[in-house]
């Protein structure tokens, strides 16, 4: 019973602390023509986008800084892709993800 009780415990605290990762929205703002800021809830911005001429995305951070090409697949291109090694940062894994979830709410 009190294995029952313990694992009960610990899956609650699990789903309680994993839901308000998952449940941030984004929205975009356009900017220019084929430019978007990226909002969170708070109306904060997380990053821009910009369509190219070939139907895919190039997207910036906060700061401006180029951060990787989204296909028009969806495949995430990282700016050092062509290094022997490639490394990404979570807050560019985050980013990807929000402007991939904006992307396709425009649709």
């Amino acid at each position: 019973m009190k294995k029952l009780v313990l694992l009960t415990t610990i899956i609650v605290l699990f789903c309680s602390t994993s839901f308000p990762v998952f449940s941030e929205q984004v929205a975009t703002r356009p900017r220019d023509q084929n430019e978007w800021e990226v909002l969170n809830q708070n109306g904060n911005v997380l990053g821009t986008f910009k369509r190219t001429e070939k139907g895919n995305y190039k997207f910036y951070n906060t700061g401006g800084g180029y951060v990787g090409l989204i296909l028009d697949s969806g495949t995430w291109i990282p700016r050092d892709a062509r290094r022997s090694y490639t490394t990404i940062t979570p807050e560019d894994a985050q980013l990807y993800l929000d402007v991939l979830e904006a992307i396709k709410s425009m649709r």
